[in-house]
């Protein structure tokens, strides 16, 4: 298959799978697509139909000529676009990778200032509750949870589509693209029906909103718990209520 060119023609016989993307040119089968579309039906070629590199043949035999080889094929592409789909930042994302980059030197910030605040002010002995005040703060940020929490919900996403045959997703207001179009209009697409099937884009939709809906929760959930747990762990409560939190269990929350 390697040493394979654009306009060779190859014998597909039963139980194999096609080498590369072609045109049938003579004979008649039915392939088991299922690896690229999710459909476990097999579809019926004849000459003239479209074949996918890596679908296996069922029944009958057929000659075809060779249209994409190499980093061409659809299934090259597959990957490619997976790859980058997994590696590109969406807008929240890059929201997130700013709010995060100001996190932790505040972070830093807050901890001295509570260490001074409790030294120059707080009861005997006086170094002690600096010490563990500060350690405390330091503990409970969190600025994992404001980091990872968009990358890890579009690398889920991306696989998730995958396998439903939609491998794009990127920032755009919307540009849809079929696996069979051109590689200018996949290039430039935000999202690619890889089956070429137009009932994927219902999938796409739902698994876009669920995504966002997920990235929402996660950085809902991180921005909360630093909001709550910094002031508690700076000793805020304590003049009033008397709370004081351990910086062991800090560490069990952030854990």
């Amino acid at each position: 298959m390697e040493e394979m060119v654009a306009g060779d023609v190859v014998v597909v016989r039963p139980a194999e799978k096609v080498p590369v993307d072609g045109e049938i040119i003579d004979g008649h089968s039915s392939l088991d697509e299922s690896m690229v579309t999710g459909e476990s039906m097999p579809v019926s070629k004849a000459q003239g139909d479209i074949v996918i590199g890596a679908t296996l043949n069922q029944t009958g035999s057929f000659r075809m000529r060779a249209t994409r080889v190499g980093r061409d094929r659809m299934l090259a592409q597959i990957v490619q676009l997976v790859r980058q789909a997994q590696t590109s930042k969406a807008p929240i994302q890059r929201l997130a990778d700013a709010v995060a980059r100001w996190f932790v030197p505040a972070v830093w910030f807050i901890g001295i200032a509570t260490f001074v605040v409790w030294f120059d002010v707080g009861p005997a002995p006086a170094f002690q509750f600096a010490l563990v005040a500060a350690a405390a703060v330091l503990i409970i940020a969190c600025p994992c949870a404001l980091g990872i929490a968009t990358p890890l919900s579009i690398i889920v996403a991306t696989g998730k589509g995958a396998e439903a045959g939609v491998p794009a997703l990127a920032p755009a207001d919307v540009g849809i693209a079929t696996g069979t179009g051109t590689d200018v209009a996949i290039g430039a697409a935000d999202v690619t029906l890889i089956s070429g099937q137009l009932s994927g884009l219902v999938t796409a939709i739902a698994l876009s909103n669920a995504t966002m809906r997920n990235i929402r929760q996660n950085l809902g959930f991180g921005f909360g718990f630093n909001a709550l747990g910094i002031p508690i762990a700076a000793g805020v409560l304590y003049p009033i209520l008397g709370w004081w939190l351990n910086p062991m269990i800090a560490a069990s929350r952030v854990a």
